[in-house]
């Protein structure tokens, strides 16, 4: 993947204010949740987010690993339309250098995660990590054809 397309996709999911979380339920039906608290990580497209520890999708994804994150931003025309999605299995991060480093990027993304930061509020929070295995998108401002098509499979982004 070029340099160029990383900083585009780094840029668009950065500036994405909400995003769709794609996960499966246990009768294997398909959900979705609008999310406000993510952010990828520096170094690679691996993603965090951060969910309510009584949530029931974070029993869920525990039990179904395999996500999906959609973003998309609001307000295009059809002539300037474009998104991306990363797919790949999510787990929690309890501890350790994961943790920090999630918590520092979910603070400076999401009002309400840096607001039970410093509340001390966070052993009510479940943060996850998402290993990106694929990232797919389009993107309208390009030319007619396959380039407007992203489709890229990620060992270690």
């Amino acid at each position: 993947m070029s340099t160029e397309l990383q900083s585009q996709i780094r840029e668009y999911i950065a500036t994405t204010k909400w995003a769709t979380l794609a996960y499966v339920r246990d009768d294997g039906a398909p959900m979705l949740r609008v999310m406000g608290s993510f952010a990828l990580a520096p170094t690679s497209f691996d993603l965090y987010f951060s969910s309510d520890k009584a949530a029931a999708k974070v029993a869920q994804i525990e039990r179904h690993p395999k996500v999906s994150f959609y973003f998309q931003h609001e307000g295009h025309t059809f002539a300037d339309y474009r998104n991306v999605s990363i797919v790949g299995e999510a787990h929690r991060v309890s501890s350790g250098p994961d943790r920090d480093e999630a918590i520092s990027l979910l603070r400076g993304k999401s009002p309400h995660f840096k607001e039970l930061a410093e509340t001390n509020q966070l052993h009510t929070t479940a943060i996850f990590k998402i290993a990106t295995a694929e990232i797919n998108g389009l993107d309208y401002t390009r030319p007619v054809g396959p380039d407007r098509v992203i489709s890229l499979v990620c060992g270690a982004a």
